[in-house]
């Protein structure tokens, strides 16, 4: 999973030596897109003219936003897509993408209902901090005059959901608790234990531990109890109960909007789902013939009840979780050169999830800076070892870092023609996608360690190609969508699945990325296979998929199509 709020940008904002017409778009897009997130900048490396503030979530701010994007779409309007090539041809693409998006799932009005446990702000923001620059006495003084600002962030918020309830829309219920639950552990324990102390305790300057504490202890602990109080007495008691966005206006055409924004295709919700009622359907055969090379049995609930059981399938100690990741990355390492032939140049660290959040979290990765000052990092839970199932976290490592989630982004981060606009763009299809294609293809290398944790990445099914739209097309409720998870995936313990259909609610469509893009590129691999014979050469065809970026999944296939094509 690659946090939202961190997407990987680089460092290059001027124009090329020979501007274009979609370039200039794409260089007036982006000098504006790093004034309105603000944070996406921070957490890369760039200095923007609003790195003093946070986003901008105030009605009249998103009025003018959309009026600037209604005229870039204009603008590409008038351009004849049909005769652009190479950058200009992969810049339009994204630009087009990403403002189509954006207009189409206005109709979500999700600026009313932001309230979401996954990468809202009292999860992620603690991120941010952790990334504020400090160090010299100008970054002190631009991170206190940042930070005070957060309270009035805050106070939009609420002004927001205020709106939102008035016209009908909210956050589920369970999904509020949780950020509740968030923000109390936010607020748990002395100030300078705090995940929010982070630009003091990483700085050595008396003075500014000084006055930071003081800002967090007068300003930002009590704006965001206030905001906590807010939630659980006035908006907790209103908070839908229904499960998916079918309960909020407009919600089918809604929930098209942000499927085709999440997977980048035009794809309908009932044939996503009969897709995914297939798809599981195949992997669960090659899932319960490793389950009886391990334990003897194909039957699911039996495989969970060894899983849970086995001994073998847990840590001892969450130093025993870091270093079993550790080994697994640094054997991913070491066979990358086998299957492609350019490598990343940034480092990816394993890093823990803040303890206040880690019960709730999944594992998830951090980009690096695009400026070289951070390595990438992969953020796991250390929460309670011995539950941990060891089986499924191999697959995970190799999903989030390399050959997964570092792997591509860093590759995307050195390209040399791409505009930086292609970079701060994001496709889950694809990048999600890619990310379950590596861990299948961890597998053809020889990555995993044992029997067990080649189970644990089969098992690993794709149910939220079936589950995302049993929610929001369905009409699932909470419960069935937590029955469904019991059913269908053996490594799911209750509260995993209680997660992860926590997860559907808050970010509709998001869920269904991960095999909707792993089965495309598969598929586009099958097919050069079988076209190219004995002249495939997986290097090659793995630069093809990877040489432009994150495109798009109908980009994609245009450009390996291409490629067999003049291989041919």
């Amino acid at each position: 999973m690659l946090r939202r709020v961190s997407l990987a940008i680089s460092l290059a904002l001027a124009a090329p030596a020979c501007a274009t017409p979609v370039s200039e778009i794409a260089d007036d897009y982006l000098a504006a897109l790093l004034i309105r997130y603000p944070e996406q900048a921070q957490q890369n490396g760039l200095a923007t003219p609003a790195a003093e503030h946070f986003y901008d979530a105030s009605p009249a701010a998103l009025t003018i936003w959309q009026r600037r994007e209604d005229r870039w779409r204009a603008a590409l309007d008038r351009i004849n897509a049909a005769r652009l090539t190479g950058t200009d041809r992969i810049t339009y693409g994204f630009l087009r993408q990403d403002l189509d998006n954006s207009v189409r799932t206005r109709i979500c009005r999700q600026e009313l209902w932001p309230v979401e446990q996954m990468s809202g702000w009292a999860a992620s923001y603690p991120d941010l901090a952790a990334a504020e620059p400090v160090g010299t006495p100008a970054n002190r003084a631009q991170a206190l005059r940042r930070w005070v600002t957060f309270p009035d962030y805050l106070q939009t918020e609420i002004a927001n959901l205020k709106a939102g309830l008035a016209a009908g829309y909210s956050t589920p219920r369970h999904n509020v608790e949780l950020v509740i639950a968030q923000i109390d552990g936010l607020l748990a324990g002395p100030v300078d234990k705090s995940p929010m102390y982070a630009p003091a305790a990483t700085d050595p300057d008396p003075a500014f531990r000084g006055a930071w504490t003081a800002l967090l202890t007068d300003k930002l602990n009590p704006a965001m109890r206030a905001y906590r109080d807010w939630l659980a007495a006035n908006y907790l008691p209103k908070a839908r109960t229904s499960f998916g966005v079918l309960a909020l206006p407009n919600g089918p055409a809604c929930y098209r909007a942000l499927l085709q924004r999440q997977t980048s295709l035009p794809i309908n919700p009932k044939a996503l789902y009969d897709q995914g009622v297939a798809a599981v359907a195949d992997r669960t055969t090659k899932a319960k013939e490793l389950a009886k090379q391990v334990y003897g049995t194909d039957d699911l609930s039996t495989l969970r009840a060894r899983l849970h059981a086995d001994p073998a399938n847990h840590f001892a100690s969450r130093e025993d979780i870091q270093s079993y990741s550790q080994a697994a990355i640094d054997r991913a390492q070491a066979a990358l050169p086998r299957m492609f032939a350019v490598l990343p140049l940034a480092p990816v660290h394993i890093q823990p999830i803040l303890a206040f959040n880690e019960e709730h979290s999944v594992p998830y990765y951090l980009p690096a800076a695009a400026d070289g000052s951070r390595p990438g990092s992969y953020m796991i839970s250390l929460y309670k070892p011995k539950m941990q199932n060891r089986s499924n976290l191999e697959a995970v490592a190799f999903h989030e870092t390399v050959p997964g989630h570092h792997l591509q982004l860093s590759l995307a981060q050195q390209l040399p023609a791409a505009h930086p606009v292609t970079q701060m763009v994001f496709n889950g299809g694809f990048v999600e996608g890619w990310a379950v294609y590596a861990e299948t293809l961890s597998d053809e290398l020889g990555l995993y360690s044992t029997p067990l944790s080649r189970l644990g990445e089969y098992i690993q099914l794709p149910t939220g190609m079936v589950a995302d739209p049993g929610v929001h097309l369905l009409g699932w409720t909470r419960p069935q969508t937590i029955d469904y998870f019991l059913k269908t995936r053996p490594d799911y313990s209750p509260d995993r699945a209680a997660s992860q259909a926590d997860r559907i609610a808050a970010n509709p469509g998001q869920l269904a990325t991960y095999f909707t893009g792993a089965l495309e590129i598969m598929r586009l691999r099958h097919a050069a296979e079988a076209a190219l014979g004995p002249r495939f050469d997986i290097r090659a065809f793995h630069a093809q998929v990877l040489g432009d970026g994150s495109v798009t999944l109908p980009m994609l296939r245009a450009k390996v199509e291409a490629w067999v094509v003049a291989t041919k």
